[in-house]
């Protein structure tokens, strides 16, 4: 079983290592999933059995390649609790993120201790009976398994927060995943801390290495599989999907501004794409230059591609705008050109365009995240007193 684990950590890390490269070749993954992907295949590496003992033999001390991972790992899960948008981030991910600063002080210091009675190399067994024999070290090893639980959570309850506010869809299917997933990372780390607890007042598990590896692998691996599917998974472009995504952004502008412009709805593919472009037009009067390129950024800090963030920040605009022409807003005196977004000249061209908007309305949340860019943008800004921009 332990061999088996062996090779299979080895071969996650291999995939992960290989995931960062193509990630960081892409330049489209924001920094700190990158950081923490990098961190993850990092402390698998040095999970190894080889690489392990060469660390330990390098260094002349007690099992330090299983601390360094450990680091590595307790690291890799504070960059992804702190990986949203700063101005998105709440404040248990800055908490998160200094409790896990100061387990890796602790960690350190109890591992010196438990390292310190001992012989200057021992066999590098990882996470093994013999390790957790030592109480610094088990000490050591239970703080990182309950410094990893407290970021975990913040992260579950704050996507938790943030599936009620996502219309039904893609993105909101994903972040389910990944909540799933985060879930396994909390047991794993409550169960290392368990061992570590179970180690301190009475005989550490023999078979703790092979489990606790085993878990981290399979973790790992599903992590990799959901992370493949999605990148590699197309939305449906048949022309009869792309038909219902203009038709249905079409119904919904005509729902949110009547009185603007006349229109019904209609079941004519060519109309609903003149009479969308026609409210597009009509709708960018209350939107703001610095509204439709906060939208744009917000898009790319989202991970989108550039296509995706022009989509994604059309949506976004139009949410401002319908929120205007419902509180009955004045218009502005600087608007933008919601044209320069996006658009095609042939009618097959732009009908893929607007599905593309439709999608990122649906599936990326673009009401929530105006209210989010509104209230940004008006923080010590007189002129957003209007009461749509209040009401929103």
């Amino acid at each position: 079983m332990t061999a088996a684990v062996e090779i299979a950590i080895r071969v996650i890390a291999a995939a992960v290592w290989a995931t960062f490269a193509i990630a960081a070749l892409r330049g489209r993954v924001p920094g700190r999933i990158l950081a923490a992907t990098a961190a993850l295949a990092l402390a698998l590496t040095v999970r190894t059995g080889v690489i392990a003992e060469a660390v330990d033999v390098v260094t002349g001390r007690v099992a330090v390649a299983t601390l360094l991972s450990d680091l590595l790992l307790l690291a890799a899960t504070a960059l992804v609790v702190d990986a949203r948008p700063r101005r998105r981030r709440p404040r248990r991910a800055r908490a998160g993120s200094i409790v896990a600063a100061a387990a890796a002080v602790v960690m350190c210091g109890a591992w010196a201790v438990g390292a310190a009675p001992g012989p200057a190399t021992v066999a590098p067994e990882g996470l093994s009976a013999s390790l957790l024999a030592r109480p610094g070290i088990a000490v050591a090893v239970l703080v990182f398994g309950l410094a990893v639980v407290v970021p975990a959570v913040a992260f579950l309850a704050d996507g938790r927060a943030e599936v009620g506010d996502l219309a039904p869809g893609r993105r909101r299917r994903d972040l389910v995943v990944v909540l799933v997933l985060g879930g396994g990372v909390v047991g794993w780390a409550a169960g290392v801390a368990a061992v570590a607890g179970v180690a301190l007042v009475a005989q550490p598990w023999p078979a703790t290495r092979t489990v606790v590896d085993g878990v981290l692998a399979m973790l790992v691996a599903a992590g990799l599989a959901a992370a493949v599917r999605a990148v590699t998974r197309r939305d449906a472009e048949t022309p009869e999907q792309l038909r219902d995504d203009v038709l249905d952004l079409h119904r919904w502008l005509l729902d949110r501004t009547r009185g603007t412009a006349p229109g019904d709805a209609t079941d004519d593919l060519f109309v609903a794409v003149v009479e969308i472009r026609d409210r597009i037009w009509t709708l960018q009067r209350w939107v703001r230059p610095e509204e439709a390129d906060a939208a744009v950024r917000l898009g790319r800090e989202l991970g989108l591609g550039a296509a995706q963030a022009r989509a994604f920040a059309l949506a976004v605009c139009l949410e401002i705008a319908v929120a205007g022409v419902a509180a009955d807003d004045e218009e502005e005196v600087d608007v933008a050109d919601l044209s320069a977004l996006g658009g095609a000249a042939t009618e097959q061209a732009e009908v893929a365009w607007l599905a593309q908007v439709q999608r990122a309305r649906v599936t990326h949340g673009t009401a929530a995240a105006a209210r989010d860019l509104l209230t940004e943008l008006s923080t010590g800004d007189a002129s957003f007193g209007s009461a749509g921009r209040r009401h929103m």
